[in-house]
């Protein structure tokens, strides 16, 4: 990566970067970033070469529009100021207080008594605004949290940390605004809800999980991907149990058809979003079959033959 980035040929760095863009790649390299964060390390993340080197990757990657339009280098001193000196340390010490409030909510469910001051409470504060800055202007920041949230999706039958879900969902939004490409990883977040075994309480109890999701991430994308709108029917037709009809009726009315928040692509999509949207509709409200009408009994005919 070092030779790559001397280089003065910018073609190289630029197939690099589409390289380093995949969706597999960059969940890989993200995922393992984050369990180095989380280990307990004796330095800071600036002195972990490997944490170094995984974010310049992440840089790249993160920037892949940028650098092949732009055709232009990126500036790694300011990545390096800004990413690894000041948000991953921050980051690391939310990862920290996850760990030390999951650990208190075990032994507390076990029945022991927790002394001192350390309460869950003030181990489950929204990010700062520092944090909310790097979201908003640094996009390898933001692909860190992003990714962050879609792990951290209960996948087993454990009880949920709610407020700790919470505090990292409540960025999410401006998280992936910052993304250069965030179709991609809106469309994971849906399929990880789905597969997901223990996410129903937090839409059953908590309505911010809901506006989060429903309207701040997934309606926002639905004038920029045309696919993003049969990812609400396939969520609505698998969680629509968990919502009610009511609520569902009402995120159906924002993607039915003809409606200008809705991105269609062709004539085949707008009629096979037609048919999707009426198969989904009508298992919400299914039509009341006709019963059959009745007539006047007029007694049994006579026997064949018999004089009438």
């Amino acid at each position: 990566m070092d030779d790559i980035g001397r280089s003065n040929d910018i073609s190289k760095l630029i197939d690099f970067s589409m390289i380093a863009a995949d969706l597999h790649v960059v969940y890989f390299f993200a995922t393992s970033l984050l369990r180095k964060l989380q280990l307990s390390h004796p330095q800071l993340p600036r002195y972990n070469q490997h944490i170094i080197t995984i974010c310049r990757f992440l840089m790249i990657a993160a920037n892949v529009k940028r650098i092949s339009v732009t055709r232009q280098k990126p500036t790694a001193e300011s990545f390096d100021q800004n990413v690894i000196i000041q948000f991953l340390p921050m980051f690391s010490s939310l990862l920290a207080q996850d760990t030390i409030r999951v650990d208190i909510l075990k032994r507390e469910k076990k029945g022991a008594k927790i002394r001192g001051l350390c309460k869950t409470d003030s181990l489950s504060n929204p990010p700062s605004e520092e944090i909310t800055q790097f979201l908003e202007n640094n996009s390898t920041a933001a692909l860190l949290w992003t990714i962050h949230c879609i792990g951290i999706l209960p996948m087993t039958r454990d009880s949920v940390d709610l407020k700790g879900v919470l505090r990292y969902f409540s960025a999410l939004p401006i998280a992936i605004k910052t993304l250069t490409t965030r179709g991609v990883w809106t469309h994971l977040l849906c399929h990880t809800l789905m597969v997901s075994s223990q996410f129903e309480p937090l839409l059953r109890q908590n309505q911010q999980f809901h506006q989060v999701i429903m309207e701040q991430i997934i309606h926002e994308n639905l004038m920029e991907d045309d696919i993003m709108k049969y990812q609400i029917l396939r969520l609505i037709n698998q969680l629509g149990y968990i919502w009610g009809v009511p609520r569902c009726l009402q995120m159906m009315e924002v993607i039915q058809p003809g409606s200008e928040n809705v991105c269609i692509s062709s004539a085949h999509d707008s009629t096979r979003f037609r048919q999707n949207f009426q198969k989904v509709t009508d298992k919400l409200q299914p039509k009341t079959p006709l019963s059959p009408p009745k007539f006047p009994s007029f007694g049994s005919p006579p026997p064949f033959g018999s004089p009438r």
